[in-house]
């Protein structure tokens, strides 16, 4: 049987629109806190890089969610996929609850270890603390978003990332300047925002999900201990590997910020665009993990391997496209976030590099999801951390801290040289197929 290209993009475009949206919102946050100037700026930055570091292994939990219900919907079995959502969610609320123990009561110093301006940490420690207590409403939100993309319904996962960012912008506006009578709460506001924009995007999914399941016998059905152990082996690794590649970023933070503040706010910037570049070939590969699933339920598993080049070859038609106006027009872009001459002038070289790069991110971020979807994470993990860990992590060190490198090099080696090797890896991994015979062994309950 062949794959059929036009499936793997009616999933994927929603998947898109969404990842887009959340984008959207994430530059127009960028745009407003950037009125604030550029401490708050790097506020920003810096505490959203320790948010995704702390959240990884949450969202680490889609991953196990999205491989087991698609396998499970693959096989035809309702009764394990209603198991895969609610051992994820229940996997979830236990990490959220950890994750909130354990982080919060350190915020400050976790912030003060990374950057020595004192007033960027003022603006980031409330920021992240808001971040962080939403973390339980966060798990249901992850768990239903694995869970909608993995039976084929990612026009339920685009609606609800839609509202919720619709609510976020607004929320933005009213509680970072102040408007429609909330108060006034600079940096802080744009937290809160994400923070009440976050509960709504979780009672959506609820909704939907209640109306989805309003003709089932069953809607909720109590995970046994062998499904919790099954997606907690399946999302540690990718969480784990969320966290470690976030790690990676904060050193990248923690070097830029010895060279100056302005330099962090530039390379949150560099964050943005990257994110946005990027988007379709995570739409496309969080698309293909669930076709590559659901073909190995069904017992195919070479349309499984279809599904992976597919997505490949249309995630870097569509990156290209996105990356070529950047790299012509890095100034223009620029324009958007800072307007003094020496900021443009010190960001241009890195936002180029950038526009590389992420032709290079764009297969490894492809075939990272499509691994997931087969179960692989754990090989996903042990490629990612030796590249960044034994590689990329000590050259950044060497550069910034032996041989005084400027932002280019230490930007350039944390994405170019990360993707490149990256990439390289996984292609073999994907090419020689034998995550087919393993991904069967890591799925039996």
């Amino acid at each position: 049987m062949k794959a059929d290209p036009r499936r793997l993009l009616r999933l994927a475009l929603p998947i898109m629109v969404a990842f887009v949206s959340i984008n959207i919102v994430g530059l127009v946050d960028t745009l407003m806190v950037a009125a604030l100037g550029i401490e708050a700026l790097a506020a920003v930055g810096l505490a959203q890089i320790v948010a995704a570091s702390s959240s990884a292994v949450l969202v680490g939990v889609g991953a196990g969610v999205q491989a087991i219900v698609a396998r499970r919907k693959g096989e035809n079995s309702l009764q394990g996929v209603l198991v895969g959502l609610s051992a994820g969610i229940v996997l979830g609320l236990g990490v959220a609850v950890f994750i909130m123990l354990c982080v919060y009561p350190w915020v400050p110093a976790m912030l003060a270890a990374l950057n020595g301006d004192g007033a960027v940490v003022a603006l980031a420690t409330p920021y992240l603390q808001w971040r962080l207590a939403t973390c339980i409403v966060m798990a249901f939100s992850v768990a239903f978003g694995a869970f909608w993309n993995a039976i084929g319904k990612s026009s339920h996962y685009m609606l609800s990332v839609i509202a919720m960012n619709i609510f976020n912008v607004l929320f933005n506006y009213m509680f970072i300047f102040g408007h429609w009578g909330a108060p006034q709460l600079g940096v802080t506001g744009a937290a809160v925002a994400t923070a009440l924009a976050t509960v709504l995007s979780a009672a959506i999914n609820l909704l939907l999900y209640f109306h989805l399941t309003r003709q089932l016998p069953v809607r909720w059905v109590r995970p046994p201990a062998a499904a919790l152990a099954l997606t907690a082996r399946l999302s540690l690794p990718a969480g784990f590997g969320g966290l470690q590649s976030a790690a990676a970023m904060s050193v990248v933070i923690w070097v830029v910020g010895l060279i100056g503040t302005r330099e962090v706010g530039i390379v949150n910037v560099l964050f943005t665009v990257v994110a946005t570049v990027v988007l379709p070939a995570m739409a496309l590969g969080t698309a293909a993990g669930t076709l590559v699933g659901q073909s190995l339920g069904q017992r195919q598993p070479q349309l499984a391997r279809q599904w992976g080049w597919y997505a490949i070859a249309f995630g870097t038609a569509i990156t290209a496209l996105l990356a070529l106006p950047v790299f012509l027009y890095p100034r223009q872009l620029l324009a958007l976030f800072v307007d003094e001459p020496l900021l443009l002038q010190l960001a241009v070289g890195p936002v180029r590099i950038t526009a590389v790069a992420v032709l290079l991110m764009n297969a490894s971020a492809i075939l990272t999801q499509a691994l997931y979807g087969a179960g692989e994470s754990a090989r996903v993990l042990t490629v990612t951390m030796a590249v960044q860990w034994l590689l990329i992590v000590p050259a950044i060190l060497c550069c910034g801290l032996v041989f005084d490198s400027g932002l280019a090099v230490i930007w350039g080696l944390f994405t170019l040289g990360m993707s490149l090797l990256t990439t390289i890896l996984l292609l073999g991994i994907w090419h020689r197929g034998h995550w087919v015979e393993t991904a069967y062994r890591r799925l039996r309950v």
